[in-house]
């Protein structure tokens, strides 16, 4: 009992950690984690405009995968 209570404080400070430091994890956990989780490790859920940022961000990126593997079969 003891031993799987340090393993799970453990655990939670890793994940505590990496939504911390970790930039791309940072982004998911405040994409994703309802507020009152993120509040007790001391991080804001992202706003409205971090989001449509992010949405503008894929659309782009998306577009692009798809006017490169167009010009790629033109070529060929």
């Amino acid at each position: 009992m003891k031993k799987s209570l340090i393993q799970l404080i453990f655990v939670i400070a890793i994940l505590v950690i990496a939504i911390k430091f970790v930039p791309p994890v940072n982004d998911w956990a405040r994409g994703n984690l309802p507020e009152s989780l993120l509040t007790l490790i001391g991080e804001k859920p992202k706003n409205i405009f971090e989001r449509g940022n992010d949405a503008i961000s894929d659309g782009m990126k998306k577009t692009k995968t798809a006017i490169e593997d167009l010009v790629e079969k033109v070529k060929n």
